[in-house]
């Protein structure tokens, strides 16, 4: 087993990670893409011009999970277990209190100027 990380924000590092993975030509048996932007006070832009959190957490997700198809078949050919593909989002949904309370230091839900 091994864990390899990618910074998913913009899309040619995703297209980089992937071609190295690709050159490294082992099938993929699972496939887990954690979201890592959750509402940001102001309007941010990956490299390619997407919002932030769109671009990363939805857009990231979907271009490295195409990328990586072909490692993907190729587990699904040689082994009686399929391969999993798991996207991960967060769990700010639930804005816990510690979270919302206005003026608090994590008040991340609270609306922002960037979002105008």
């Amino acid at each position: 087993m091994q864990a390899r990380a990618s910074d998913g924000i913009c899309g040619e590092a995703v297209r980089a990670f992937c071609e190295l993975e690709l050159a490294r030509c082992r099938p993929l048996d699972i496939l887990i893409s954690n979201a890592g932007v959750v509402a940001p006070r102001q309007r941010l832009e990956t490299a390619d011009a997407f919002e932030l959190q769109f671009g990363t957490n939805v857009l990231g997700h979907f271009a490295l999970t195409a990328l990586l198809l072909p490692l993907l078949d190729t587990a699904a050919e040689i082994s009686a277990e399929r391969p999993r593909v798991v996207t991960i989002a967060s769990i700010a949904h639930r804005r816990p209190t510690h979270l919302t309370t206005p003026g608090s230091a994590c008040d991340c839900h609270a609306p922002a100027s960037g979002w105008r």
